[in-house]
């Protein structure tokens, strides 16, 4: 019961704005995330050092101005070479197409500035991942990163189960050969155009993942749900997937179990390090996903995200 409630707020947003609002929220974060800006490439050195693939998720926000999103380009372009300068090869970065347009619909500005990005990245050996969300939803983006992968075959892209097209974006993206991240849950809240019950967005993950794992695709298993876990390891073997053909995906300082289960299996690993200002949206996905981390809350936070009240209402 706990759990839907949870879910329902994490939705619409309320879980987000009171995790941002709150002291309880913040010290949640630092357990779970624990990174500023100034410690993502330490702890990505120290992870290469211990040869572990690494991914970097900067939390940026929607860019509203030309000035913004030219800060949020430069910023992504910064974070490569810094990656490089510090001796860490072969990293997946996430960028945010809200963090690259200002208007509803991106075009050609955005998408210039992600093959911008794109191209840094293929000259110092890392690549890049598209989170496709946008304030209309996520079609543009996806539409976006078939088209832009036909330049930058090293691109890929994240799509989101709950979509009710995830199904068709799963097998556009499997004929297009592209590496594609397959998380439950969209970052922020997409109305009319999702599954909310649980039970239908694991279903649909599951639908997805074998449509990935049967085509040319190169699947990447983004999800801390055990179940899941699962399926894609059997799916990898069902389908001879070999270690460059498949990815899992699991966020620093958590599930350290499923992570050493799943070496020891001989599945690919790399880790996701998430950081910066949008933190409580990302916080608010995973608690969704993992209700089990509201045990750390307090509960009168907890009832507050369910009824719709907040601090200062």
């Amino acid at each position: 019961m706990l759990g839907s409630v949870v879910r329902t707020a994490a939705r619409n947003g309320r879980l987000a704005a009171l995790l941002a609002a709150t002291p309880a929220g913040h010290a949640l974060a630092r357990r779970h995330l624990g990174l500023g800006n100034d410690e993502a490439l330490p702890i990505a050195r120290a992870l290469a050092d211990t040869e572990r693939l690494v991914a970097l998720e900067p939390l940026r926000h929607r860019s509203r101005t030309g000035s913004e999103v030219a800060a949020a380009a430069e910023g992504y372009r910064r974070l490569l070479a810094g990656l490089s300068e510090a001796g860490v090869e072969g990293t997946e970065l996430s960028v945010r197409l809200s963090a690259l347009s200002a208007d509803a619909d991106p075009g050609a500005a955005a998408r210039a500035q992600l093959a911008g990005i794109c191209t840094v990245a293929a000259e110092l050996g890392h690549r890049v991942n598209l989170d496709p969300e946008g304030p209309r939803g996520a079609r543009l983006g996806l539409d976006l990163a078939a088209d832009l992968h036909r330049e930058f075959g090293s691109l890929g892209v994240t799509l989101a189960a709950h979509l009710h097209r995830a199904e068709l974006e799963a097998q556009r993206f499997s004929e297009l050969g592209m590496r594609v991240r397959l998380v439950r849950l969209s970052v922020h809240p997409v109305p009319d155009a999702a599954h909310t019950d649980t039970g239908a967005v694991d279903l649909a993950y599951v639908r997805c993942l074998r449509t990935l794992m049967e085509g040319p695709a190169t699947p990447v298993v983004a999800t801390h749900d055990p179940r899941l876990l699962a399926i894609g390891a059997d799916l990898v073997r069902r389908h001879g997937r070999g270690v460059g053909d498949q990815e899992f995906l699991l966020d620093h300082r958590m599930h350290p179990v499923d992570r050493r289960r799943l070496t020891a299996a001989g599945l690919l690993v790399r880790t996701n390090l998430s950081f910066g200002e949008d933190w409580s949206g990302y916080l608010a996905r995973r608690l969704a996903e993992e209700p089990s981390g509201l045990a750390e809350l307090p509960r009168g936070l907890v009832r507050t995200a369910g009824t719709g009240t907040g601090p200062g209402q």
